[in-house]
């Protein structure tokens, strides 16, 4: 009797969750045999197992693995099958500067900048208003921005005087949720 055909259907992926294979069940299989491959060759791991699915821990950042598997029979064990995959880079972290400058009883300028916003990203602004509300003519506002990558602003905004006011750094997704990334107080001159 020849050897039986390897496990249908073998893949491997590699997520937030960790690592992931899964295979086609094979009829009248005793069990399975499965290995995990680094990008070096090196075998990382070899059990067996009756379930036609393994979970394993996180894989290293932007890193190949490959993942192989046979089946055994009552008499006979098949070809190893094998499926690769590279576990996803590390997205990097937004950042962005934040500036509040010539700051007068009345006015003040605003700059900022981001980087490596979040491929969800819709729209990227600053908002500002007062610590208690204010009663003077000057106004407080959000100052809404669509959103490009690596961008910067400049905004003069009027204030009333001897006021404290917040200021946020704020993100809006797709979905509209939105994430404030940095907030603090600055006042005006009296």
């Amino acid at each position: 009797m020849g050897k039986p055909p390897p496990p249908a259907d073998l893949q491997l992926k590699c997520d937030s969750d960790g690592l992931f294979f899964q295979w086609r069940a094979v009829e009248s299989a005793k069990h399975y045999r499965y290995r995990l491959i680094g990008e070096n060759g090196k075998r990382l791991l070899q059990a067996r197992t009756t379930e036609t699915s393994v979970h394993l821990g996180a894989g290293d950042a932007g890193q190949n693995y490959t993942a192989k598997v046979r089946v055994k029979l009552k008499n006979s064990i098949s070809k190893w099958t094998s499926a690769q995959a590279k576990c996803p880079a590390p997205v990097p972290e937004v950042s962005f500067t934040f500036t509040v400058s010539k700051v007068t009883r009345d006015s003040a300028v605003i700059d900022w900048s981001y980087q490596n916003m979040p491929a969800s990203t819709r729209e990227a602004y600053i908002s500002m208003y007062p610590e208690v509300d204010d009663t003077c003519d000057g106004h407080s506002e959000g100052l809404g921005k669509p959103f490009e990558a690596d961008t910067w602003a400049s905004r003069y905004f009027w204030l009333c005087p001897d006021t404290s006011y917040y200021w946020a750094f704020r993100i809006v997704n797709n979905m509209g949720y939105i994430n404030t990334l940095g907030e603090t107080l600055f006042r005006t001159l009296p």
